[in-house]
């Protein structure tokens, strides 16, 4: 099995922590940004079923709703594909959202 790793930067510490995981058949995950613009982005990835690779797509329509601890992203557009992964590739991305005071690097790793 190859999951989808989810890790942020702690920069005091300068390292990597774990802060979640997708495997093969879970939910995909989400995440909110807040552009420099001022434009809210929600951004999906997930571990897909065949175990080869991990998707980090974009959504063009840039809204969720959430209800206790399930997230659901509402978009009619065909998200945009930012990263795909292999086993063993990484992706960094910056990310700012409602609960972050900084913007967070954020990376994404299948494993």
């Amino acid at each position: 099995m190859s999951p989808l790793y989810i890790e942020v930067f702690h920069p005091i510490d300068n390292k990597w922590l774990k802060v979640g995981q997708i495997n093969p058949k879970d939910r995909p995950g989400s995440l909110s940004h807040n552009s420099e613009n001022g434009k809210r982005e929600m951004y999906v990835f997930s571990c897909m079923d065949d175990d080869l690779k991990s998707v980090i797509c974009k959504s063009g329509f840039g809204m969720d709703s959430e209800s206790g601890i399930t997230r659901t992203v509402i978009d009619y557009s065909k998200p945009k594909i930012i990263k795909e992964l292999k086993k063993g590739e990484s992706f960094e991305m910056k990310i700012k959202n409602d609960k972050s005071p900084e913007a967070m690097t954020l990376r994404f790793s299948h494993k």
